[in-house]
């Protein structure tokens, strides 16, 4: 696998708290963009990251579960809630994630997706 960049996932649990996933070398392809309406404009920033297969992610998101590029060490808690680092700009918000583990070894991987 093809890798350019380092990313965090928080991935939300059942009761509501946590997790933080901090996965090195992974690929990394993000698209910027702008939806035009009557109103005006809206970002339509999307990103797509295969991340190595041994990587520990859930086989479905929980639409609260979060993506970050680098290795972040925010750590979340009822002091630190995951709005604090949402605020800051850099977070993505998962929309899918998909299980690729086809053919051989070097060709299995997570692919993840989130605006």
């Amino acid at each position: 696998m093809l890798t350019n960049a380092d990313c965090t996932l928080y991935l939300c649990r059942p009761d509501g708290s946590y997790r933080r996933l901090a996965v090195g070398k992974v690929y990394w392809e993000g698209t910027r963009g702008t939806a035009l309406n009557k109103t005006g404009g809206a970002a339509v920033d999307s990103v797509l990251v295969h991340l190595p297969i041994d990587a520990d992610l859930p086989e479905k998101t929980s639409g609260k579960d979060y993506l970050l590029k680098g290795l972040c060490t925010f750590e979340v808690s009822p002091e630190s809630p995951i709005r604090d680092l949402v605020k800051q700009g850099d977070a993505y918000t998962i929309t899918s994630i998909a299980k690729w583990d086809g053919g051989s070894a070097y060709l299995q991987y997570w692919e993840v997706r989130a605006k």
